[in-house]
């Protein structure tokens, strides 16, 4: 694999766990069902990427501990998400909104 690609799997293992933990909170903040689906969507896409890692023998930068990152971008993301998705329930699901578009807007990149 090339660096960018290294990378590239890093970046996208932290950030599907930043939307699992992110779904999991506003789940426990408004007990919105679909909150704990898209969860276990995002860990499902973790897993994934783990079997990627341990493939390819890179280590998994993913804390194991929900809403720590050792990227501090998607650290201080989390926190601006779980702000404002704990601020009204409309909040939330503009949240859940903005995870999915980043998730599509890496995937877009990472080609």
């Amino acid at each position: 694999l090339s660096e960018t690609e290294l990378n590239n799997l890093k970046w996208m293992r932290e950030e599907e766990k930043l939307a699992r933990d992110v779904y999991l909170a506003l789940y426990a903040k408004w007990r919105i069902s679909v909150f704990n689906n898209i969860a276990s969507s995002e860990q499902s896409h973790m897993d994934g990427l783990l079997l990627l890692l341990n493939k390819y023998a890179i280590p998994d930068p993913a804390s194991p501990v929900a809403g720590v990152f050792n990227n501090p971008d998607l650290q201080a993301l989390y926190y601006q998400l779980i702000e404002k998705g704990n601020s009204s329930l409309t909040n939330a699901y503009e949240t859940g909104a903005t995870i999915e578009d980043l998730d599509l807007l890496d995937l877009k990149n990472a080609q």
